[in-house]
């Protein structure tokens, strides 16, 4: 066999190819991967700008969806609410707007508040109990029918002596209390009502929503949307960065004008003041904080009642004048009873709005302390009926549990993670 013989390089012999040391080798690995990394951060940051572009979610944004407002398909909450000329609501519904909101019909009266068409002056022989509050009150996710101010007026007025009952409905989702203040001064107040009830949460009366931000810089190099998104991936981040939510946005991020409604410290000083002022108009003032986890509460060794998470904001109220309407125990007792976690109270598996089963559990106890407080004109005798009128409730409750569909985990009892604690604890009542 021949072979034919190499054709000499005109320089003399080939020089031997030199190999890269494995050092050198891995070097060039991990800069390479590094590269890559770099590139394909820099692509997710681009990526992530403009969809953030394209779904603004800022103060500025919530004055350009006024010409997007529409009736009759699914809305969002920027669809139903407007800015407010008053500075305390920062906004507020739009009147008679109508539409599917949370999978359910939300109609807004021709007052701007998810209630009755209510008369602005007291018919004659009518008790009126005025109700403040934010998406609890207003009934995120729930019939306007089940809500609990709807179930309260039904039962007073079913077992009432001939006075007529009005139980309005003020909530707007994410007013805070330092909104609730402002609002029961300049609108509230001329229905002239005979009671008020502030309904609380802890988790956002001392905030704002997420859409009420200065807007996002999007061209800036000083921080990187990217990085939030991933960081924040495991606690809502990537929904809340892109969508309007309840959530409350951070005091660094809201616009200057509006940060002295933020804090713990201005939610107190709101809720002295709303005690102050019923006291001046002598109308009794109830106060009501909604739980909406107490799966910890339930389970084997759990922890005693007597941990009320609440218990620093309810004293707050106490001493600010107002009756106390504490949920946490019947809550509890319901629950054990029926042997199902808290997300039988919860509209959907993973929104702890309160749901019909809840809705009446409130109106219920908000009744009893009414009757026991003397609250109501014919309180005296529906003090000899309140045995008679609680057992009545309690068929209410479970009426709405049978035409309640549960979330699918709701018999699941001490398997959460998430803990009041973790929740509240931040706010350092």
């Amino acid at each position: 066999m021949d072979v034919k013989p190499q054709t000499p390089s005109p320089h003399g012999a080939l020089p031997p190819r030199k190999k890269l040391s494995r050092r050198k080798l891995w070097i060039f690995r991990l800069v390479a991967l590094g590269l890559g990394l770099l590139l394909g951060f820099l692509a997710l940051e681009v990526g992530v700008r403009i969809l953030a572009s394209a779904r603004p979610n800022d103060i500025e944004t919530l004055k350009r969806f006024e010409e997007r407002k529409a009736k009759g398909e699914p809305l969002d909450l920027r669809h139903l609410i407007r800015m407010s000329r008053n500075p305390l609501l920062i906004y507020e519904f739009i009147p008679s707007v109508e539409g599917i909101f949370e999978r359910v019909t939300v109609r807004i009266n021709s007052a701007g508040y998810r209630d009755k068409e209510r008369t602005l002056a007291k018919p004659p022989d009518t008790w009126r109990l005025a109700t403040l509050g934010d998406s609890i009150l207003f009934g995120w996710g729930s019939p306007e029918e089940v809500r609990f101010t709807n179930v309260l007026e039904d039962f007073l007025n079913e077992t009432g002596d001939g006075t007529k009952f009005e139980v309005l409905n003020f909530g707007v989702p994410s007013y805070n209390t330092v909104s609730e203040d402002g609002l029961l001064k300049t609108v509230v107040a001329p229905y002239e009502p005979d009671a008020v009830l502030l309904s609380f949460c802890l988790e956002n009366d001392h905030s704002l929503p997420n859409f009420v931000s200065r807007p996002r810089p999007l061209y800036t190099l000083r921080e990187s949307f990217a990085w939030k998104l991933l960081e924040g991936r495991g606690k809502g981040g990537i929904r809340g960065r892109l969508q309007p939510e309840l959530e409350g946005s951070q005091r660094d991020v809201v616009p200057e004008e509006y940060r002295f409604m933020v804090g713990v410290d201005r939610c107190l000083e709101a809720l002295a003041d709303i005690g102050n002022f019923t006291r001046r108009k002598k109308w009794p003032a109830l106060f009501v904080v909604d739980y909406w986890l107490l799966d910890p509460w339930l389970a084997p060794n759990a922890r005693p009642l007597s941990e009320d998470p609440a218990s620093t904001v309810t004293a707050a109220a106490r001493s600010a004048g107002f009756i106390e309407v504490n949920t946490l125990k019947p809550t509890a007792d319901y629950l054990t009873t029926h042997s199902e976690g808290m997300r039988a109270m919860w509209v959907t598996n993973d929104d702890p709005h309160p749901n019909a089963i809840r809705h009446a559990l409130v109106a219920r106890e908000i009744y009893r302390q009414m009757v026991e407080q003397g609250v109501l004109p014919d309180s005296d005798a529906r003090r000899a009926e309140l045995p008679a009128h609680l057992a009545r409730w309690d068929g209410i409750i479970e009426a709405a549990r049978t035409n309640t569909t549960l979330p699918s985990r709701a018999a699941e009892v001490g398997n959460e993670t998430l803990d009041y604690s973790e929740v509240w604890g931040r706010l350092a009542w």
